[in-house]
């Protein structure tokens, strides 16, 4: 097995895509600000976990940890629809860039998807992309539907699709992201050089990614400089990160 070198013949294509990538705040709800530090950051992808507990939507990673403050409609609904009555019905980021809600179902989405959907559909207009290119754009995570139901929820409603399955042209237009563990496809720890195998484990799933003309993104990935820079080497559309300070500043050093 071949390893070389990962980075250091194209930095320079490493500085210009790095205007074009875009930021994934990962478990945003753990951050000490949520929803608000990642969108002061122009990050364009925030994730929150949900869980349904006697009718109401949580914010957590494990049902133990439930706060009953902690609901989506206070951390995440409430911002989002304020700040879109505020700008005219627009969220802004830079380049022009839209927001999206990557929200994570953990309890099921029989039940679950339901109860959101109503809470979003009460403010349709922020969440309305097909009528309105600057709304945020909700994905569906997590406890996911099949795609032979995903035309029954509200076209509001976008899903994360899984590379190892297969959809139809008409179950793609309601994908948004197609995401997967990054140790479904590498070993490669952050640091060193990385295989062969692993760059062209990498590149098939984008490239599967990006046949559908759908944005590619992995979780469970290294979260640091040298990991940033080949996740931008490697055409990724969201870099998923924990360190959203950290991560802005430095993408901005290579603009």
């Amino acid at each position: 097995m071949k390893f070389k070198p990962f980075f250091s013949l194209l930095l320079s294509c490493c500085c210009t895509m790095s205007a074009q990538v875009k930021l994934h705040s990962h478990n945003d709800y753990e951050q000490a600000i949520p929803f608000y530090l990642a969108y002061e950051h122009k990050f364009a992808s925030i994730e929150a976990d949900i869980f349904l507990v006697n009718g109401e939507l949580f914010v957590a990673h494990d049902k133990e940890k439930i706060d009953s403050a902690r609901t989506f409609k206070a951390l995440y609904l409430d911002p989002i629809v304020e700040l879109m009555q505020k700008q005219n019905n627009h969220i802004y980021l830079d380049n022009n860039t839209s927001l999206q809600l990557l929200i994570d179902l953990k309890t099921d989405h029989e039940s679950t998807l339901p109860v959101l959907e109503s809470q979003l559909l009460k403010h349709k207009e922020c969440f309305d992309i097909n009528n309105n290119s600057n709304a945020v754009k909700i994905i569906i995570s997590g406890s996911i539907p099949p795609a032979e139901l995903f035309e029954i929820y509200d076209p509001i409603i976008f899903f994360d699709g899984r590379p190892q399955r297969s959809y139809t042209e008409k179950q793609q237009k309601r994908l948004g992201m197609i995401s997967d563990s990054y140790a479904n496809h590498a070993k490669w720890p952050g640091f060193g050089a990385i295989s062969d195998i692993d760059k062209q484990n990498i590149e098939t799933f984008v490239s599967k990614a990006h046949e559908m003309n759908i944005p590619a993104r992995f979780w469970g990935c290294p979260d640091n400089q040298a990991a940033w820079d080949a996740f931008i080497e490697l055409k990724f559309d969201f870099i998923n990160t924990d360190k959203i300070q950290e991560l802005r500043e430095y993408i901005d050093t290579k603009k």
